[in-house]
């Protein structure tokens, strides 16, 4: 058999890491160093590097990077050069922003917040540890936790059925309006009367001088009476009464009363025009209004 030299050897020194495998199996090794057998040189590199595993465990090989840091994260060696876990002081673990490893009997745990345990049965919450009493919080579930009442005005708790919540100072809990909502759960509403009023209203169009075309159709009668329902300049031609005159008694031949006046031609249209105007209320009055928003409905359920 070919003995392995030594510098042959060093080129293929195993090195430790997640994903090798240090030396041969136990019974093989064994089986070199047993009775009548010798082992070759390759034989007492697999035992080297096996026993070496345990320095680079504790971070004391000097074929380490870093090895002067120790062992790996969380752990010690303790003076006896046993690989320990560090386990944090009860004085010092008050100043750390993790939860303290306690040894007590042998036995590790986790230093737990109040509130927090856990035994066999797992982790659990203390609700009447982690939610101060008095905490109001929304629910949508058929049945009421046990330590929570619903907020109906009830046991002690707010009446916050059909209101909504408003945020305040804590001078001002306890404060609210006399408005509730009502009706069935889709259509809730409330419903205010407005404040009484009276409406007065004055005022007029603006101001406007009729034209011509908006007077009425009319005439004017001149002062001058006549005789006779017509005259003419020349004897010859008349200018009739349908036209010029207007009668004021009968004709008759004889008398010698003037009864005729001559008037005007019409004028005016009779179109539209405005006028003035002054409106007042019979009284005061008021208005009843019904208000809604878009809205889902939760449970306000308060810790006891």
């Amino acid at each position: 058999m070919k003995e392995i030299r030594n510098d042959e050897r060093e080129k293929k020194q195993p090195m430790l890491s997640n994903a090798e495998v240090i030396g041969p199996k136990i019974e093989e090794l064994q089986n070199k160093f047993k009775e009548q057998s010798i082992p070759l040189q390759v034989d007492f590199w697999n035992l080297i590097n096996i026993a070496d595993i345990g320095r680079k465990a504790c971070g004391q090989s000097p074929d380490q990077s870093e090895n002067s840091q120790g062992p790996g994260t969380g752990l010690k060696l303790d003076d006896e050069g046993r690989l320990n876990l560090k386990i944090a002081e009860p004085s010092s673990s008050k100043d750390k922003k993790f939860a303290p490893v306690i040894l007590k009997d042998d036995v590790l745990s986790v230093g737990l917040g109040n509130g927090i345990t856990v035994d066999s049965n797992g982790i659990s919450v203390d609700l009447n540890e982690v939610l101060p009493q008095g905490m109001i919080m929304m629910f949508s579930g058929k049945v009421i936790p046990e330590g929570w009442v619903l907020c109906d005005g009830n046991n002690g708790t707010p009446d916050l059925v059909n209101r909504f919540i408003m945020g305040g100072v804590l001078a001002d809990i306890e404060g609210q309006s006399s408005n509730t909502f009502s009706g069935d759960k889709d259509s809730k509403k409330f419903t205010f009367e407005s404040e009484s009023q009276t409406v007065n209203i004055k005022g007029k169009t603006e101001g406007h001088k009729l034209t011509e075309q908006e007077n009425a159709k009319h005439h004017h009668m001149q002062g001058e009476t006549y005789k006779y329902n017509y005259f003419g300049l020349n004897g010859n031609e008349k200018y009739e009464k349908d036209k010029v005159f207007v009668p004021v008694g009968e004709v008759q031949a004889e008398i010698t009363k003037p009864t005729y006046s001559p008037y005007t031609w019409e004028s005016g249209e009779g179109e539209a025009h405005s006028h003035d105007i002054n409106l007042t209320n019979q009284g005061a009055h008021s208005h009843d209004n019904n208000v809604t928003v878009p809205y889902y409905i939760l449970a306000f359920i308060m810790k006891k």
